[in-house]
């Protein structure tokens, strides 16, 4: 289910992503975020987490811009009847529509 924010507001997502045979503490995953106009990579390493183990989507909407921000998750699971050893599962989600703020502030003095 998709949010919606005004761009220039500094998101952030729990990272949640199950698989067969996937473990997210041992495994990598990678995100890729577009709204049609721009995109941002995030790769598994790049992400914060806390102690418990859990992983962050942070970012900047001012990078992306108004749209409908998509989130390709891309989880890089082994599976030894796949060349190299590992199997790619990819996921879209809609997560976010940014809205432009412009024009929202009056100000007077």
């Amino acid at each position: 289910m998709e949010d919606s924010a005004f761009v220039g507001t500094k998101l952030k997502y729990a990272v949640n992503i199950t698989a067969s045979g996937f473990d997210i503490a041992r495994d990598d995953f990678e995100i890729d975020l577009c709204n049609g106009k721009n995109s941002l990579h995030f790769n598994k390493a790049e992400l914060p987490y806390d102690t418990g183990g859990q992983y962050y989507l942070c970012f900047d909407s001012e990078k992306l811009g108004e749209g409908l921000v998509v989130a390709k998750v891309t989880a890089h699971v082994p599976d030894n009847d796949y060349p190299g050893g590992i199997r790619d599962e990819v996921d879209f989600i809609d997560l976010v529509y940014l809205k432009n703020g412009k024009n929202k502030w009056v100000a007077s003095v």
